[in-house]
C-alpha cells in the first residue's frame, strides 16, 4: 500500500511526500525512494525511508498508516506527540486499539475506516437502505472474496457490511453474525446474516451482499480492480482530515460533507 500510495500521488501538484517509515532492520531504512519502480519512484524521489518515526512526522500535514496492528500503536502514539492529523486504513485492529485511536482523537484529528474506497462507502449506504426496507425476512448473505495472501476472515469491509445490515434492521450484529466455515449444511435462522469467504489467487477483493426469500433476491456488488482505489481514497481522506478540528471521522463524515450535509 506504500507503492500504490505514492504511485497515486504522481502528477498531483497539491500532494508532497514528507517522508515514509520502515520497521527498524528493513531493507529500505536509509534508502531513497527513487529505487521504487515507475510511478512510486517518482514521487518518492529525495525522500530517505527512515525506522526514526517521530522525523517522519516533523513538519508533516497529514499521516497515512496502512501498515499491520502491531505498528499502529506506535505510530498513532507518535502522531499524537507530533500533532499531526492521521489517517488509518489498517485492518484487524481489535478493541483495544480501537479505544486508544478515540483517546488520540481528543488530541488530533483520526480518520480510520477499515475500507478506504469510497464505493464501498456508497455500498453500505445502499446495504442499509436495503435491509432497513426488505426486513429481516430476506436472507441476508455476504460474499467475501480476496487474494490467498489475506490474513483476516471474513474481512473487515465484510463485517462492515454486514454491521450495516445488522443496525438496520435494529439487530445485534454478534448475535446474527453467522460464519460457518466449512459447515455449509448449518441451519439458518431467520434474520441471520451469513458470510461466505473465498481465500484464492491474487483477486484485490470482491464484495456482494445479497437479500434473498423465495420470490426474489437483490444483489450489491463491489468489485476492486486493483489495489489503487484503497491509496487514491486515502489521499482524498488526506485532503479533507487535513482542515478538521480534533475528533474521530470516517468515510461516513467523509460522505455527508460531500453531499453537503452538516
Amino acid at each position: 500500500m506504500g507503492r500504490e500510495i505514492l504511485a497515486a500521488m504522481a502528477g498531483q501538484s497539491d500532494l508532497q511526500l514528507h517522508g515514509a517509515w520502515v520497521r527498524a532492520g528493513s531493507d529500505l531504512d536509509g534508502v531513497d525512494l527513487a529505487v521504487m519502480p515507475g510511478e512510486s519512484g517518482e514521487a518518492g524521489r529525495g525522500i530517505v525511508a527512515t525506522s526514526r518515526i517521530d522525523d517522519v512526522l516533523n513538519g508533516a500535514d497529514v499521516a497515512i498508516d496502512f501498515s499491520l496492528p502491531e505498528a499502529n500503536r506506535e505510530i498513532l502514539a507518535a502522531s499524537v506527540r507530533a500533532g499531526t492529523p492521521l489517517v488509518c486504513g489498517v485492518s484487524g485492529l481489535g478493541d483495544d486499539d480501537l479505544a486508544a485511536m478515540r483517546d488520540a482523537a481528543r488530541v488530533i484529528p483520526v480518520f480510520y475506516d477499515r475500507n478506504m474506497s469510497i464505493g464501498v462507502a456508497v455500498m453500505r449506504r445502499l446495504v442499509a437502505q436495503s435491509a432497513s426496507l426488505l426486513g429481516p425476512e430476506f436472507r441476508a448473505d455476504i460474499h467475501d472474496t480476496h487474494h490467498a495472501h489475506k490474513r483476516d476472515a471474513p474481512s473487515g469491509t465484510a463485517l462492515l457490511l454486514g454491521e450495516s445490515v445488522a443496525g438496520a434492521r435494529g439487530q445485534d450484529f454478534r448475535q446474527v453474525m453467522q460464519y460457518p466455515a466449512g459447515r455449509p449444511d448449518a441451519v439458518r435462522s431467520t434474520g441471520d446474516i451469513r458470510f461466505h469467504v473465498i481465500r484464492e489467487g491474487e483477486h484485490p477483493g470482491q464484495h456482494t451482499v445479497t437479500f434473498s426469500d423465495a420470490a426474489e433476491q437483490l444483489s450489491i456488488v463491489h468489485d476492486v480492480r486493483n489495489r489503487r482505489v484503497f491509496a487514491a481514497g486515502a489521499l482524498r481522506a488526506a485532503r479533507w482530515l487535513a482542515t478538521r478540528p480534533a475528533g474521530r471521522y470516517g468515510m461516513n463524515e467523509f460522505l455527508d460533507d460531500l453531499a453537503g450535509k452538516d
